[in-house]
């Protein structure tokens, strides 16, 4: 037992040296989502283990962190909600479920056993200040704009994030009639309720510039006739209205969130 331990630790001790010298740290930018709605405004998120580094929710529920790069990240919302994020480019959108204690119990265990290691990875963060860290809201990344003033920007099939553009895709009544949308047609399965499964699905899919959806997969499920319902729905929706940047219609990468309860 005692040589296991041993063990263990140093196999912590050289996971850490590693990170030291080889992470990658990447500012990162996205909405938070409380539930499967952006609710999240005007409060706080950080790392478990960095409580200097908080980053506010603006109005909009945007957030900015500067993390290591393509790790498993647990990150704490108003110092009680807590999920787990993995930062691989500088677009990553937050979700927290405030009714899923056993997910965030989970996640703070997880955090628990390993924070010894995040200890040395978050003492070779760079200021935030840093304008050389990738995503660093110091740096623009502009894309070439060779077209006149009037002529639109054929961006091919270039897949945009949503929170980068000038006009980004919406149901064509409006949030509140696609809330309806959901209520109405939603068909909570027979072998879900049968098993009392609730929660909400987190759907990733891409609207097309004509607005259909294409890319349709499943980020968060429940079971697997939740997850088809959730499918169910988006391939039987009308056509959205599509996002627009530089005055183009674009194909832009979305989740969407789809409640079972």
């Amino acid at each position: 037992m005692k040589k296991t331990l041993i063990t263990f630790y140093l196999l912590i001790l050289t996971l850490c040296s590693l990170a030291q010298k080889k992470n990658e740290f990447i500012g990162v930018t996205g909405h938070i989502f409380l539930d499967g709605k952006n609710t999240l405004k005007n409060s706080s998120i950080r790392l478990l283990g960095l409580r200097d580094r908080k980053s506010g929710i603006n109005e909009d529920g945007t957030y900015y962190l500067l993390v290591p790069k393509n790790m498993d990240l647990f990150v704490i919302a108003d110092e009680k909600y807590v999920t787990k994020i993995n930062a691989k480019d500088k677009n990553v959108d937050v979700f927290f479920f405030s009714g899923e204690k056993d997910l965030t119990k989970q996640y703070l265990n997880e955090w628990n056993k390993t924070k010894t290691f995040f200890d040395n990875v978050y003492k070779s963060l760079p200021p935030e200040e840093d304008s050389n860290i990738i995503g660093s809201p110091r740096v623009d990344i502009a894309i070439p704009n060779t077209a006149t003033k009037n002529t639109p920007v054929d961006f091919g099939n270039k897949v945009f994030d949503f929170i980068s553009l000038d006009s980004q895709p919406e149901y064509p009544k409006g949030y509140t009639e696609w809330n309806n949308y959901i209520k109405t047609n939603l068909k909570y399965p027979k072998e879900s309720e049968a098993k009392n499964i609730k929660g909400t699905v987190i759907m990733s899919l891409i609207v097309e510039k004509d607005g259909s959806f294409s890319d349709i997969k499943v980020k968060k499920g429940l079971d697997i006739y939740c997850d088809n319902e959730a499918k169910r729905l988006l391939t039987s929706s009308e056509k959205w209205k599509p996002g627009v940047f530089q005055g183009s219609k674009v194909r832009t990468q979305l989740d969407i969130a789809i409640k079972f309860n």
